[in-house]
This record gives C-alpha cells, sequence and structure tokens, in this order.
C-alpha cells in the first residue's frame, strides 16, 4: 500500500459481524497492517458540495473496489448496518455479505495522475438493500464505525479513523471542547439472513445497539452574556418556568443534510413559541425539495422545510431522577456563565438558588456543556407516521426516549464532531471553525462548580478566577 507512509493504525477482526472488533494503539512502525483495516491515521479528504447543501445529505467519501472500480460512500452514523446498493443480475438478496473496498483522497494527488488509497478494509460484513439509485453506492453504517473513534472535519470536510480518544473530560474541556455523554440505543433483530455459520446454518441479523441519541432544544431564546443584567433571578422551581426553547431528543446521522422533525416535534415547537411574550414563532413551514437518506430506497417525499433560529445540543449534567431536560439545563450554563462574566463587576452577583445544588446549600451547580447552531437551522419536517421515524423510535424504546428526529450533517457544517464510541460512556466531541461567531456556533464546555474558598479554574473563554470574596444578593431580593 504505497500511499500509506506514516503513523499507521490497525485494527482486528470481529467475531461479530465480521467488522472490526477493536482497534491497536497508534503509532505502530509503518507497514503494519491486518487482514481487515488499514489506515493511515491522517484525516481522509471527503467530497462535499461547498458549502454542505442540507437537501442532499452529508459529506461522501470516495471508495474504489479491489479492481479500481469507483463508486460514493456515504459517512452514515445514522444508519445501523455498513449496506451497500443490491443488484438483481447478480442474484443478490437480503443476506450478509462480505466487500472489500479501499477509501480514498476525495482530493486530486500532487501529480495529478495517481489516487491516494489512505485506508484499506477487507472481509468486512455488509448488507445489500435496494438503495436509492440517485444516491451513493454504499452507506458505512455504525456497527462498523463503533469500533473506532471516529472525526468528521464537516467544514473541511474530511474523516478521522483514530484507535480511542484517551483524553479525561477535563482535559478536553480545558480544550475548548463540548463533550456530549450517550448511550447507545437501539438493535435488534432483522428479517434479513445472517451469513452461513460454519455448519452452513443461517438465521436472522442481530443488530447491536449503534444509535447517538443527543439531547437538543429547539428554539431556545437569544442569549447575551455582555447584557447589564438579563433575566437570572430565580427561586428553587423557576428554572423550568424559565427554560426557553423545547426538549427534543434527536438521533445523530450524519449522512442526512437538514435537521429533521416530526410534525408533533414542530408543532411544540411553535406552540411554544407564541405563548412565550415577546416570542416569534418560526417561518411557516412549505414544500420543497425531497429529503434524500442514504439508507432508503427513495427520498422522503412527504416533507416541509422551515427554519429554527437556533438549536441546541445539551448534554446532561444532572443523573436520571433529577434530570429536568436539556432546555433547564441550557438556561442554567447560561445563567452560570452570565455570572462568571460578571464577576469583576463592581458588586459582583451571585449564583442563583435555582441554580444551586440542593443537596448541598450554597454551593452553584456545575454547567452542562453545549453546542449552540444560530442564524436560522434548516428544518425538514415530516409526519409522525413515516416509517423511518416510527422504526426508530420502535427500536430505542421502552430503554431510551421517544425520538423526535435527527440532526444531519448539514446542521453541523460549521463544526468539527468526534464521535468517541470507544469510551465508556461514549462521548460526542464538538468544536466550532475558527471563523465562526458565537451567535452562528458556539461550543460552550463543561463548567465545573467551585466548592472552597481559593479554588480556580477558567471557564467560557474567561480569565482564571476564583470564588468572590462577596457577591451582590440584593440584585435579586
Amino acid at each position: 500500500m504505497t500511499s500509506v507512509t506514516r503513523g499507521i493504525s490497525v485494527a482486528t477482526r470481529g467475531l461479530a459481524f465480521g467488522v472490526v472488533a477493536g482497534v491497536m494503539a497508534m503509532g505502530l512502525p509503518a507497514g503494519c497492517s491486518d487482514p481487515c483495516c488499514t489506515t493511515d491515521g491522517f484525516p481522509i479528504n471527503l467530497a462535499a458540495p461547498v458549502p454542505l447543501a442540507v437537501e442532499t445529505g452529508g459529506p461522501l467519501a470516495k471508495a474504489r473496489y479491489p479492481d479500481g472500480t469507483p463508486f460514493d460512500m456515504s459517512i452514515d452514523t445514522g444508519s445501523s448496518l455498513t449496506l451497500f446498493r443490491r443488484h438483481a443480475e447478480r442474484n443478490e438478496r437480503a443476506q450478509m455479505v462480505t466487500r472489500d473496498f479501499d477509501l480514498l483522497d476525495a482530493l486530486p494527488a500532487p501529480d495529478g495522475t495517481t489516487t491516494a488509497v489512505r485506508a484499506k478494509f477487507r472481509g468486512i460484513e455488509v448488507l445489500p438493500l435496494d438503495l436509492d439509485p440517485a444516491g451513493p453506492e454504499a452507506v458505512l453504517g455504525g456497527t462498523f464505525l463503533k469500533n473506532f473513534s471516529v472525526q468528521i472535519d464537516f467544514g473541511a470536510p474530511s474523516i478521522t479513523f483514530w484507535s480511542r480518544q484517551g483524553a479525561t473530560d477535563g482535559l478536553l474541556a480545558s480544550s475548548g471542547f463540548a463533550v456530549l455523554h450517550f448511550d447507545l440505543f437501539g438493535g435488534g433483530e432483522l428479517t434479513a439472513l445472517s451469513r452461513p455459520d460454519f455448519l452452513g446454518l443461517t438465521g436472522p441479523v442481530e443488530v447491536p445497539p449503534t444509535r447517538v441519541v443527543l439531547r437538543g432544544c429547539g428554539a431556545p431564546d437569544a442569549f447575551d452574556r455582555v447584557a447589564p443584567l438579563p433575566q437570572i433571578c430565580c427561586k428553587r422551581g423557576d428554572e423550568v418556568l424559565q427554560a426557553s426553547g423545547v426538549d427534543l431528543a434527536l438521533v445523530l446521522a450524519t449522512g442526512v443534510g437538514p435537521l429533521v422533525l416530526s410534525r408533533s416535534a414542530w408543532n411544540r415547537i411553535v406552540a411554544r413559541t407564541q405563548n412565550t411574550p415577546g416570542g416569534s414563532p418560526p417561518p411557516e413551514p412549505v414544500s420543497g425539495a425531497a429529503l434524500p437518506i442514504p439508507s432508503l430506497p427513495a427520498p422522503l417525499a412527504d416533507v416541509l422545510w422551515s427554519t429554527l433560529p437556533r438549536l441546541a445540543l445539551v448534554d446532561q449534567e444532572t443523573d436520571d431522577s433529577t434530570n429536568p431536560g436539556p432546555c433547564v439545563e441550557l438556561g442554567r450554563a447560561r445563567r452560570l456563565e452570565w455570572m462568571e462574566a460578571h464577576q469583576t463587576d463592581a458588586s459582583p452577583p451571585c449564583p442563583q438558588l435555582c441554580d444551586t445544588d440542593p443537596r448541598a446549600a450554597g454551593k452553584a451547580q456545575n454547567a452542562a456543556a453545549y453546542l449552540e447552531i444560530g442564524d436560522n437551522v434548516p428544518v425538514a419536517i415530516v409526519p409522525d407516521g413515516t416509517p423511518l421515524l416510527q422504526a426508530l423510535r420502535g427500536e430505542i424504546r421502552p430503554e431510551g426516549p421517544e425520538i423526535d428526529g435527527l440532526v444531519g450533517a448539514g446542521v453541523l457544517a460549521r463544526t468539527t464532531l468526534e464521535i468517541d464510541y470507544k469510551s465508556q460512556p461514549s462521548r460526542a466531541l464538538l468544536t466550532c471553525a475558527k471563523q465562526w461567531p458565537r451567535t452562528a456556533c458556539l461550543a460552550s464546555p463543561r463548567c465545573p462548580r467551585l466548592s472552597n474558598p481559593g479554588d480556580m479554574r477558567s471557564c467560557f473563554g474567561l480569565q482564571r478566577q476564583a470564588l468572590p470574596a462577596a457577591c451582590m444578593k440584593a440584585v435579586c431580593e
């Protein structure tokens, strides 16, 4: 493999599904390889419209078969299995088979004549299906991806396969990453057949959990930490009443373009904004282009289009027993950021009662990490009876939440996302490209509370500081 010259990483062949079961540590000598998977450990350039087209899907990998035949491959966390287009002339049926393929650099090679091979995958178990004729030939799905820590730079665009992300949450937060934790949901039994075992027997395909479900807050109010005195005053319980936006449960689908919402979720957002004093409902949905989904045989046709002013993806800071929802935790993080930004005022503000720990009087709660995307997020609105949505809900219940939709690559076009499947719990690491203002893209890391006098830390991009010697309680009394 002449194009791989340094930083070779090696993956071992998995027993279940014949896919990768793990990846060895990075930094092995050049030339190391394995029958399954060989990558060079560096970003592999992908192909995408510029800017990333919301209505056409996520970026595509350039791939080829060992015989040199090229094809496009979607990198889609929203697909459980790796899929290839079924060809009737080959008498292919819905049964797991193995495929060999290479990933290529989407940018032209320096000599203009050769194609750089960036990764080789051999003996990967895939399912042939009737994919959209106008879409990519194949979909690299979650069963394969979950064996790596996968970084996708949606702005470049590029993909990197890491062995694992070993950094701690604290180190990542101090480096500016919004770390969102998740458990993998879904999985189950398909009617498709497995590959024959050593006795020649087949059975239904068993799919492991691969669904990445993120907590969203749709259409929260704008936030300005420089404002003289926003509405931060709240007693215990007011954090729920004052929260803006609508809680959402969204499946990460990097092969899809826009934010996809069920009609019921959209109606909740409209009702919330209409009933909020000074609220401005989002634009009335209109008919538009069909929505391509890489793993479906045809685009979704019954789609309405609109925009949301903002969307936030919020980590869960509290435990399940006291979980107030993503919009409440977003509001708390914003109030704590405002307080932190004003600690150098003549009379620094205190944490409000609604933001203190009920189990530790006088101590603020931690501020949850979140990613906020602004400047009108494109939304595709689909009926609640859409088979794709119903299948996702049925797959994830009852262990997971009721799914409201998908968050696609177009929503994350200003970010770099690393899906750290290998950590426990798994993590989504998000940063914004530097050219975007915080009103367009803001990755806000977790901010831990200061428990003791003399403790110091730096949060929200502010200077390192300690707890104030005194704070102005009168502002909210």
